[in-house]
């Protein structure tokens, strides 16, 4: 016979047995119902962008990149679709002063275009790299060089007025999306968050430094802002001044940035290449090319970037090689050419480097002395008769 003790511990478990049971019964419930919305989500994006081709969609990509390199931004900003950036429906615009300032304030922020030329001027270079649909929507993957750093930003295509459109985008440089960053300045600001407002002064300053190249003062100030007013500018900004800075400040803030970051793979896929361009680790910079081409797509530049870790270790007959594959499919791409140049006259090739240097200046026709100011290291060369006739003979 069973005592009372056991009657009631039996009785319990029978108990704990049936509020599991229906745990878990509530658990799948709720598991099934946002995997079945998610999915109905999902259907209802494919019929909707399906009106549309893939052909069609990187028809428009290739018009988009083609406005950025024609120098003709017109194109590229009127096909941004403004409202969906800042996330504000007519209704809320209508009903909302703070609102219809802060959509005036950052219309300037959303021409991408005339950003995105500005930036690559005058000798970098842009590309359209992937066009690839997430859970239905179409994204289009753009390269900037700006002539020192290299940036990808993934692109949401939207439809507006029955014609595609870009409606948010990704930067893989500090991994936030243009709206959500927007959305954190228009809810800090209504909040007069003091710390946030003074953090937008600060930026304003970073930015003077930055274009007086004192990178140094940059790092200074940003590493003076405490660790809870963080956003997203501030990484990408303190990213910028790192890369100026010393080896360890780069290490120490791709490592910062990746911690704060610990879901975003395609961000550390892009901070583990950057890491490897700069600390010249040839032995590895393949991988990690392959890791971002996932997420980006295919790009001749990076045979340039393997190029160039070769020369950080001095491996000048391995760089040579990858130059060519870039100034194959990049014919106009300055920093190749100048790259081979410079692997060559450490070689202590000069024919092949006069070749190279002719070739150049057919192309680019840049000026004598901004030649020889660059090459000020191989005095030989340029005191040398051939060099100087490559300029005398186009005159």
């Amino acid at each position: 016979m069973n005592s009372e003790n056991e009657i009631s511990k039996k009785s319990f478990l029978q108990y704990i047995s049936v509020i599991a049971g229906i745990g878990i019964v509530l658990f799948s419930c709720i598991y099934f119902r946002k995997a079945y919305k998610k999915q109905q989500e999902i259907e209802e994006n494919t019929v909707f962008y399906n009106q549309f081709s893939n052909n069609d969609y990187l028809e428009f990509a290739k018009k988009l990149e083609t406005s950025i390199i024609d120098y003709n931004p017109d194109f590229f900003d009127n096909k941004v679709n403004t409202k969906s950036f800042l996330s504000f429906s007519d209704k809320e615009l209508r009903e909302s002063f703070y609102k219809r300032k802060v959509s005036e304030m950052l219309s300037p922020m959303m021409k991408f275009g005339s950003i995105i030329v500005e930036q690559i001027r005058p000798i970098g270079d842009f590309r359209f790299t992937r066009f690839y649909k997430k859970e239905g929507i179409p994204h289009f993957v753009y390269r900037i060089y700006d002539g020192y750093m290299i940036y990808f930003i993934d692109f949401t295509v939207g439809i507006k007025d029955d014609e595609p459109v870009l409606n948010d985008s990704y930067y893989y440089f500090s991994g936030v999306t243009m709206s959500k960053n927007i959305a954190n300045i228009y809810y800090k600001t209504v909040d007069l968050d003091q710390q946030y407002l003074s953090n937008i002064e600060t930026y304003n300053k970073i930015r003077y430094y930055n274009e007086n190249g004192d990178h140094e003062r940059s790092y200074e100030v940003l590493t003076a802002i405490p660790a809870k007013y963080h956003d997203a500018l501030y990484f990408q900004y303190l990213l910028i001044a790192a890369t100026h800075n010393s080896d360890e400040k780069l290490q120490t803030v791709i490592n910062k940035l990746i911690n704060a970051t610990p879901d975003d793979e395609k961000l550390h896929a892009y901070l583990y290449f950057i890491e490897s361009v700069y600390f010249g680790k040839s032995e590895i910079i393949e991988t990690r090319i392959n890791s971002l081409k996932q997420y980006v797509g295919e790009d001749p530049i990076f045979d340039y970037y393997i190029g160039i870790t070769h020369i950080s270790n001095e491996n000048l007959e391995e760089a040579i090689p990858h130059f060519d594959k870039t100034i194959k499919e990049m014919p106009n791409f300055f920093d190749a050419y100048f790259d081979k140049l410079y692997s060559l006259l450490q070689l202590k090739e000069t024919e092949k480097a006069l070749e190279v240097l002719t070739r150049m200046y057919e192309k680019f026709s840049f000026a004598e002395e901004d030649m020889t100011l660059d090459l000020k290291e191989f005095k030989t060369f340029i005191n040398s008769s051939s060099y100087r006739a490559i300029f005398q003979d186009a005159e």
